[in-house]
């Protein structure tokens, strides 16, 4: 008789730790198997830290192998499910095609980002997901410093120093205050920048930033302390290339970043991004 064996779709906080507790609780003749984009998790509350350079990228990731050593990790995407049959099919990573059959199917796909929910934001906004995010996101700042000392106009290099982040969650939060500790500590390498000074200005939907405090008072101070070095103003926002606008707030120009908005639950085991 084939031994039983448990499929999770998904390799991120929940698959992984599914599979490393399933490890520890099943018989040894079940079979555990995740099936996930990517061959390592992600510990994505700490990639704001990594977009400010105050971790590397290796300190947030973890092989999933070595999460859950009794597994079976097949790094491929999946492509879909047949309930009647009880299979699953995926793409391998040379493009081939290949079904497995399972007793039980977990399906830990996690939240996509649908940058489709503003105009102009899928085109010029970054999102904060995955280490390469971060990576991408630190260094796009500190380009930022490089082209602005270099420029001859004022204004343009204001532009260059402001950076908008949209969505004022948790995520939201930390990192506006990473990027902007990284913004202020190389600052003093730039002397071009003379009375330039970097700006962070977060964006946020609702009467108050961080509303997962459950708790006004909490979620005042963070503003507080946000507004001693940066500024916070809430949407509707629109975006025209560059420029962005909130109500109440001229019209900015800005390096955008948007690390959890237009989140929306993913089905990404049928899409392709799982």
């Amino acid at each position: 008789m084939e031994a039983a064996r448990i499929i999770i779709v998904g390799g991120g906080f929940a698959g992984a730790t599914l599979a490393e507790h399933l490890n520890r609780r099943v018989a040894r003749d079940v079979e555990v198997v995740v099936i996930s984009s990517d061959n390592h998790m992600v510990f994505t509350p700490m990639l704001a830290e990594v977009a400010g350079r105050s971790l590397s990228g290796f300190d947030v990731v973890m092989p999933g192998r070595q999460m859950a050593p009794r597994a079976t990790w097949l790094t491929a995407t999946v492509t879909s499910v047949d309930l009647k049959t009880n299979e699953v099919e995926y793409t391998r990573p040379d493009g081939k095609r290949s079904t497995l059959s399972y007793a039980h199917l977990v399906l830990a796909c996690g939240s996509d980002v649908n940058l489709d929910v503003v105009p102009g934001m899928a085109a010029h906004a970054y999102t904060l997901r995955t280490v390469g995010d971060g990576m991408v996101l630190g260094n796009e700042v500190i380009a930022r410093f490089e082209q602005a000392a270099t420029e001859p106009d004022d204004a343009e290099r204001q532009r260059l120093l402001t950076v908008v982040v949209v969505g004022g969650g948790f995520t939201g939060v930390e990192a506006a205050g990473h990027l902007f500790d990284m913004m202020r500590s190389v600052k003093p390498y730039y002397p071009q920048l003379g009375r330039n000074r970097p700006q962070m200005v977060l964006l946020q939907r609702g009467a108050r930033i961080v509303p997962e405090f459950q708790h006004d008072s909490l979620s005042e101070f963070a503003l507080r302390k946000l507004r001693q070095n940066a500024r916070a103003t809430r949407p509707p926002y629109s975006h025209r290339g560059e420029r962005l606008r909130a109500s109440g707030a001229r019209t900015r120009n800005w390096l955008g970043l948007c690390p959890r908005c237009g989140t929306c639950s993913s089905r990404s085991g049928m899409r392709g991004l799982c």
